[in-house]
């Protein structure tokens, strides 16, 4: 994770090199990691739909490698406890950037309506009206690709790492571990390894919408539908 002012700002300069989104340090992502069974004392795991499982918040950057990571029981995620707040946690031992001047744009991440709005996290529209209409939907558009990023890295370790695409039969503790693990890993094979990013990989790279390769059965947070898909664009 970057430690200094500095560090982020080179996150910042490549994202938006690379998104056309100016002023972003990341994009965000929440998913549950599904588990085949919790017992009764790991109640906290149980998600919205009552199904046990991990919660990974992440964020990503432009080189579809990690910058963030966190995993915890899947009951901790609320309406007062957004996956923005777990992040929040997770940086507050870092030194975001603040904006220059007035002329700047405010550092930002970029990410699905699975977050909530804030100074600092940029989520889509959620009802794009007469007035107004084309600048939000552009806007939605943009956003949308940016946040493409995290979307991708974790289709790419997912398909790395096939015991994420189903339920794990483990200890819900042992999952956590698990998932962090694989994040570390594929940052280390993303960096190390020619042949991590294969044909397959390569393809989802230069797609427009991350494929969802999370298995059937895993609970994978909804985000806004694909701009791309509107003839107007």
């Amino acid at each position: 994770c970057p430690q200094t002012e500095e560090e982020w700002m080179r996150v910042s300069t490549t994202f938006e090199r690379t998104t056309r989104f100016p002023s972003c340090l990341g994009a965000a992502c929440a998913r549950h990691i599904e588990l085949r069974k919790a017992s009764k004392a790991d109640s906290d795991y149980l998600n919205e739909r009552r199904r046990p499982s991990v919660l990974l918040t992440a964020v990503v950057d432009s080189n579809y490698e990690f910058l963030v990571v966190d995993t915890c029981p899947s009951g901790h995620l609320s309406e007062d406890n957004p996956p923005n707040r777990i992040l929040e946690r997770k940086l507050r031992t870092t030194k975001l950037p603040c904006q220059l001047n007035s002329n700047q744009l405010p550092y930002v991440f970029v990410a699905d309506e699975s977050f909530k709005l804030q100074e600092n996290f940029m989520v889509p529209f959620r009802a794009v009206n007469d007035k107004g209409g084309e600048a939000n939907k552009l806007f939605n558009r943009q956003l949308v690709r940016a946040n493409q990023r995290a979307a991708k890295t974790l289709a790419i370790m997912a398909w790395r790492f096939g015991v994420l695409q189903t339920p794990v039969n483990l200890e819900a503790k042992k999952v956590q571990t698990i998932v962090k693990a694989c994040c570390y890993l594929h940052n280390f094979f993303k960096r190390e390894s020619a042949y991590y990013i294969d044909s397959n990989m390569e393809a989802v790279i230069k797609a427009d919408m991350a494929p969802i390769v999370w298995g059937p059965n895993t609970t994978v947070i909804p985000h806004i539908n694909n701009c791309d898909s509107d003839p107007q664009y």
